[in-house]
């Protein structure tokens, strides 16, 4: 009895120390358990995380996507703006150019015209001096062949009763006659020739004042092109403005979503190693599961084999 007493004790020691150890696994086991729903919950939130941040920078992306694009054509816009100024600015001066070549023609028109006033006026002066001694010649000259005629209406009558008269006292009569037959001549050809030269200078002058007044209208239009140029290279100026201000605030985003996006791959990254960490530790928790798993297994079989012989030992008693 009191080596079957022993033997009982002792079994049932063994089977409490068993019992115990099923108990701690189990308790191990349900440990065990809330860790893993714990990972399996943080995985499944760091994955959604992971799908956010992917979702999010997608959405960055296209954004950058689409402010490159704007970018791209505000770029092609201020080039446009850039190449219509230098083109405008290029008309500006051509513009300056024929204005001030315009100018200085102008002037010298001006110079040419004022010439052709004063030699038109001095024209006009002689002519005016040659048709008075003109006139004072054919008074004289009217008076002269009154005179003559009255002469030789009464030479013949007077011969008969005058007694010969020398030739000589006759020949100064008839050189003067001469000479004033000559100067009036003279006169009448210097008067043609003045009256052909004041016809030439005003016929000059109307077609100096004809290209003064083209000249005038040009510089109209020429004003008014330099005014419409100036207004439009002030419009690309403030279009140029206006497209560089655009391009500085697309860059600023530009750089914006940028290191954003560097900042949520850093935090993807970053999710990414801790998932994979959470895995590791699950794959290792699990494996600890399995591992106890088979090792409750064969204390559940030690149990059986030491139950059976205690069931035994006790039918033996």
């Amino acid at each position: 009895m009191t080596v079957g007493s022993d033997i009982a004790i002792a079994v049932k020691n063994k089977y409490d120390l068993l019992k115990n150890e099923v108990l701690m696994l189990k308790e191990n086991l349900r440990r065990v358990d809330r860790q893993i729903t714990d990972s399996l919950e943080a995985k499944d939130k760091a994955e959604a995380d992971v799908a956010a941040m992917k979702r999010r920078i997608m959405l960055i992306e296209e954004d950058l996507e689409q402010s490159t694009s704007r970018l791209t054509e505000t770029t092609t816009k201020l080039e446009e703006a850039s190449q219509l100024a230098e083109s405008s600015e290029s008309e500006r001066k051509t513009l300056e150019a024929r204005s001030i070549e315009d100018d200085e023609r102008l002037s010298q028109l001006e110079d040419q015209l004022k010439e052709a006033k004063y030699i038109a006026e001095d024209a006009d002066r002689k002519y005016d001096e040659a048709a008075r001694k003109l006139a004072v010649t054919e008074v004289d000259l009217e008076r002269s062949e009154a005179r003559l005629e009255n002469a030789e209406r009464f030479l013949p009558s007077r011969m008969e009763c005058l007694p010969p008269v020398p030739l000589a006292r006759c020949l100064p009569f008839f050189i003067s006659m001469t000479h004033i037959s000559s100067r009036v001549r003279e006169l009448n050809e210097h008067y043609s020739a003045k009256l052909q030269e004041f016809e030439k200078r005003e016929s000059q002058i109307k077609t100096l004042e004809s290209t003064l007044f083209d000249l005038a209208a040009k510089m109209k239009a020429l004003e008014a092109e330099q005014h419409q140029s100036a207004q439009r290279e002030e419009s690309y100026e403030t279009t140029i403005q206006d497209l560089t201000e655009r391009l500085k605030a697309l860059n600023e985003t530009e750089e914006a979503y940028e290191a954003r996006i560097r900042q949520l791959s850093s935090q993807l990254i970053e999710t990414e190693h801790r998932v994979r960490m959470q895995e590791a530790e699950e794959a290792r928790r699990s494996a600890e599961i399995k591992n106890m798993e088979e090792l409750l297994n064969s204390e559940r079989k030690n149990y059986e084999e030491l139950r059976k012989q205690l069931d035994s030992i006790v039918a033996q008693f």
